[in-house]
């Protein structure tokens, strides 16, 4: 898939929120969210990586309603990728372990059938784009080099994706929570071996805290 498409999605929803902001000023939410991520690498070629490791994710959202049903969503999040398994040596495989963490910045559109209701279930779908902001390589034994890790200065530090989300949501007082998760799927091969494709891929599990703003 070209990177570019997805690219441009992240753009007309931008577009479309900030159209879309005036209409909306009295039903912004501020909000925080907290979880794990099941990561591995997928893609044609992958053998030994396949593998998922758990990671962290934590960050801020900001969202707004541009219908009754419909909110959209955006923020920063920092989220930890990455996959585990075995990397064939020169005589044996090697146990290898790679965590790459990225600033994640989603556009997301909400629809919530049911949003006045005491238990709001709810989907979210859009682009996303993934900034590396650091790489940990291990292996063992650690001396031995193989062609994957974060000493590839080639691979792409950019990340291009989707999110497809489910959640459940519920009011507390002001604060609204919501417990979701999220499927998310990177489109960019992210090192810079022929014949290989290494793309993200995981399973996030996140609990969301969002108040109303300005009220």
């Amino acid at each position: 898939m070209n990177p570019s498409k997805p690219a441009a999605c992240i753009g007309a929803l931008f577009v479309l929120a900030i159209a879309s902001a005036p209409a909306a000023s009295q039903d912004v939410r501020l909000g925080a969210q907290l979880g794990i991520n099941l990561s591995t690498y997928a893609g044609e070629g992958i053998d030994g990586l396949d593998e998922r490791r758990s990671g962290v994710v934590a960050g801020v959202t900001v969202d707004y309603g541009v219908a009754r049903t419909l909110r959209l969503e955006t923020g920063g999040v920092w989220i930890q990728k990455g996959a585990a398994g075995t990397v064939q040596g020169f005589e044996e495989a090697i146990p290898t372990r790679i965590r790459v963490s990225y600033l994640q910045v989603p556009a997301l559109v909400r629809w919530t059938p049911l949003p006045v209701a005491p238990l709001r279930p709810s989907v979210a779908l859009g682009p996303a784009l993934s900034f590396e902001t650091g790489c940990d390589y291990r292996s063992d034994p650690s001396d031995i080099a193989v062609l994957v890790g974060c000493e590839d200065e080639e691979r792409p530090k950019i990340d291009v994706g989707v999110i497809l989300g489910a959640a459940l949501g519920f009011d507390v007082g002001r604060t609204a929570i919501m417990l979701e998760g999220r499927y998310d799927r990177g489109f960019r091969d992210l090192d810079a071996i022929d014949d290989v494709e290494t793309k993200n891929s995981g399973f996030t599990l996140a609990t969301r805290f969002t108040v109303p703003l300005g009220r």
